[in-house]
């Protein structure tokens, strides 16, 4: 009985330290999504073509666009063509943005993204000296990020998404492929990650059956003994 207390106490421990080690990390809640809703007319092919990631630190958001190999951020003078848009619940106020990659500008007032419609907040790749152009750069195939903040906080489920291209689409940004070819391009959510109850639970659960699996192992030594 000895080895089985001592057992479960070291099972409980590592769910205990693995739950504690998440929740330090300070991420309350993420989401991946994969950049694949496009005009099927505009010859980019079905994608994808990179992926936004959104990582909620504290109360606040951190946003990362990681565009694949031979795509780049695009800046089409046309206005219906930005680097970056989404929209967020209509409850949230005083929305600022921080930490914005060098060469991305946060514009104001709501913009068109040609195909998707109108978003409430916009960002694009202008800022002066900064080498976008209309067509594909290289040199900007590269990943964008920046800080969302809020009165009250932002979570995933703050930012919206709507119908288009036979998805639910929640970010679109302007892109050029290395072929030439360009196109507003929609992100669809991929996958959520747990958030640290969550993890807690499963951590534990593993545990529990770890634990009962040691003690009927341990019980069918005894009665073979």
């Amino acid at each position: 009985m000895g080895k089985l207390n001592r057992a479960a106490s070291l099972l409980a421990g590592l769910a205990v330290a693995g739950s504690a080690l998440i929740a330090s990390a300070g991420i309350s809640h993420a989401a991946i999504y994969t950049l694949s809703a496009v005009d099927p007319t505009k010859g980019m092919g079905p994608g994808p073509f990179g992926t936004i990631e959104v990582i909620v630190l504290g109360a606040s958001p951190r946003i990362t666009e990681t565009l694949n190999d031979g795509y780049s951020f695009r800046n089409a003078p046309d206005g219906n063509h930005w680097s970056f848009s989404f929209d967020l619940t209509s409850t949230k106020t005083n929305v600022s943005f921080s930490n914005i990659s060098s060469g991305f500008t946060k514009i104001n007032g709501s913009e068109n993204q040609a195909g998707f419609g109108n978003y409430q907040f916009v960002l694009d790749c202008n800022a002066p000296g900064t080498p976008c152009a209309a067509g594909y750069n290289a040199n900007l195939s590269k990943t964008f990020t920046f800080d969302v903040t809020a009165t009250g906080g932002l979570d995933i489920s703050d930012i919206l998404g709507r119908s288009a291209f036979g998805s639910t689409v929640y970010f679109v940004s302007d892109i050029a492929r290395s072929t030439g070819d360009t196109a507003n391009v929609g992100a669809t959510m991929t996958a959520a990650v747990p958030e640290p109850s969550t993890w807690a639970m499963m951590i534990l659960g593993f545990a529990g059956v770890g634990f009962l699996a040691y003690r009927r192992k341990n019980q069918g030594s005894v009665r073979l003994a």
